[in-house]
């Protein structure tokens, strides 16, 4: 396993219903995020959660 496959990690978008987990190979999929600036919030048990700003487009799924 590589760092970028990191398996079974939650990410979210703080203070939405939006998120998902990685799955077996360390992919991930958030779909239907609106456009604008956005935290993301990634986390794994037995780590300290890390909070990204990301921003999103029209085009960005």
């Amino acid at each position: 396993m590589t760092a970028s496959e990191v398996l079974f990690v939650t990410i979210q978008i703080k203070h939405s219903r939006f998120g998902t987990v990685t799955d077996e190979n360390g992919d991930y999929q958030l779909k239907d995020v609106p456009a604008g600036s956005h935290v993301v919030v990634v986390s794994i048990v037995g780590f300290e959660p890390a909070e990204l700003d990301i921003e999103t487009g029209e085009d960005k799924r």
